[in-house]
Formats: C-alpha cells, structure tokens, sequence
C-alpha cells in the first residue's frame, strides 16, 4: 500500500471515530428489548438517578402501594384509574425519558400504559425489569409518601444521634440512633412498616439494608431530612422518643396474624 492510501485510510477511520459514523445504532448500556418492550435493569436505573439524569418516574399500581413505598421521585399514575384523572401527572416535555414500572414483572396494566404513553407522544418510554420486586432484591430504597409519614399509620425512626434528634426532627419519629439499631431489633414490632431518615443518605440505605435482612419490612422519607426540610415538611423539637408503643392499623376486610 503506497504512502499516500495509508494516510487516507488513517484519516477516514479517525473521522468516523470522531463523527460516530460507524454505521452502527446506538445503545443504551442497561436498555434491551423484551417482547417488543423496552426495558431497563434496576442496577442501570440506579445509575442515572444517581448522576441526576434528568428522566420522569411513573408507578402504576394502587395509590396505597404507592404510598407505602416508591422509587424515590417517582409519580403515581394508577393503571386502574379513570383516563381523565391521569392527564395532571404527566410532563409537559415528550422528549423526556419515561420509567414505568409496576410490582413485578409483566403485572397486569404494564403493557396498557406504555402504549398510552407512546399515543399521547412520549416515544422514549421504558419499563423497569422485574419491577419494584426486582429493584428491592437488588438493594435499592423505596420512599413512604409524606401523608404516610405523618399520619401515624407505620413507625417512623429517626437514625441520627438523639442530640440532633432533639433540636429537630420530623413529628412522631422514635429516636434510634443508627448505631443502636440492631441491639434494639427485638423492640421493633414484625408487623410495622417502618419508615427511616437521618441526615446521612448512606445510613439510611445501611440501615434499611439491615432491616430487610432482618425480615422487617423498611422504607425511607423522601429525600433523607433534607429532602422533607425542603419540600416545606413540618418539623419539631424537644424531648425525644425513644419508647416504641406500637398499634396495628388493619385496613378494610384485613384481620390480625393472631386473629
């Protein structure tokens, strides 16, 4: 090959490099397509959450699931709701990526929202792989909604050190300091949902990732404290909590394990 073709081919190879011409489509690391459906694994989506990737999260099951527990940011667009109450929860933006994701994978409603979605002109829509189910094997938080976390309905508890505790708090936290929390397993009542915040985000995810595998089932304010100080949350001072006096809040056509 003289001189003069292995300098043009030298050349071409290095514009396509720079251009991303290679005549490839490109891909997502993470995204793949299952059944005609794009999707995105847990650890992928955890990723871009992280890096602040600027992406819209939508939950279509029951309002009460909802509440109890969500992917941190989330918006709750019910599949089994009336299309007329939906339209509010959506963004103004199409071009925005859209996550949906349901409790597990393939639930019923999943397919249903997608293609709704895709009607009303999102074309960049995927839905989590193996749903909330899978994102909690995988390690990651869920967020109880504000009502929940005031409303007396599942134990809160507040991981900082009591001093911090007593300057400030969400009303109703119990204080259990982080480094207290497994000598003081055996007060937390099984049947609980218990709500965690501290002013540490790698605390709280430590100490849910306790209670999982303790058995318990745990959750976390939206946003640590500063995400409730942020959102206008209400906050209070004082003498701190530390007694656990725990109620079960059955719901409607729900009975007690021991009834």
């Amino acid at each position: 090959m003289s001189p003069f073709r292995h300098r043009s081919l030298f050349y071409f190879c290095l514009l396509l490099l720079l251009t991303g011409c290679s005549g490839l489509p490109s891909q997502n690391p993470g995204e793949s397509t299952g059944g005609g459906m794009a999707v995105i694994a847990p650890a992928r989506l955890d990723q871009l959450l992280a890096r602040g990737t600027d992406l819209v999260l939508i939950d279509i099951r029951s309002r009460d699931e909802y509440q109890q527990g969500h992917l941190p940011g989330a918006l709750s667009r019910p599949a089994c709701r009336r299309q007329q109450e939906k339209e509010d929860s959506l963004p103004a933006d199409h071009d925005l990526p859209l996550v949906v994701y349901c409790g597990w994978s393939g639930c019923s409603g999943l397919d249903g929202t997608v293609n709704d979605l895709k009607n009303r002109g999102f074309e960049r829509v995927l839905a989590l792989d193996g749903g909330v189910e899978a994102w909690l094997a995988a390690g990651f938080p869920l967020a109880a909604s504000d009502e929940l976390v005031l409303s007396g309905k599942a134990l809160l508890i507040d991981l900082r050190p009591a001093r911090k505790d007593t300057v400030m708090r969400i009303p109703g936290s119990i204080s259990i300091p982080f480094p207290e929390l497994a000598r003081r397993r055996g007060q937390l009542p099984p049947d609980a949902l218990l709500i965690l915040y501290s002013d540490r985000g790698s605390e709280t995810r430590e100490a849910l990732r306790y209670c999982r595998q303790a058995g318990l089932r745990a959750v976390m304010v939206e946003g640590n404290l500063q995400g409730w100080r942020h959102r206008g949350g209400q906050l209070t001072s004082g003498p701190v909590r530390t007694t656990i006096h725990w109620t079960s809040h059955l719901k409607n056509g729900e009975v007690s394990a021991k009834e």
